[in-house]
């Protein structure tokens, strides 16, 4: 069974802080459309490993091989979201949500 290739719990940690999480502009959009707040990443990413936020794979991605993103799909309320990001370490480690929006898989 796959893994993710970053520690939920560093992640959560990361997630915690205002200075060491982000969020792009496609993802901070895409939180908005569905009604949500920045908050409720944050919290989400509280979650991860918990029964409403199942790990789904973890993939290179297509402009930057070097950058590896874990995938979760999760749940803020009943709203199903797909999940995507990373951990850089330039400068300081911190955790970049890359993708939040609804999971049409559900």
């Amino acid at each position: 069974m796959a893994r993710p290739a970053y520690d939920p719990e560093l992640v959560r940690e990361l997630a915690s802080s205002e200075e060491t999480r982000a969020i792009t502009l496609s993802a901070e959009d895409a939180c908005y459309a569905l009604g949500l707040t920045l908050e409720d990443i944050w919290s989400v990413m509280q979650e991860l490993g918990g029964p409403r936020c199942r790990f789904y794979k973890t993939m290179p991605s297509q402009q930057r091989p070097e950058d590896i993103f874990d995938v979760y799909d999760v749940f803020s309320g009943p709203i199903a979201i797909y999940l995507k990001f990373k951990i850089v370490t330039q400068a300081r480690r911190r955790v970049v949500v890359v993708s939040f929006k609804r999971n049409e898989h559900y």
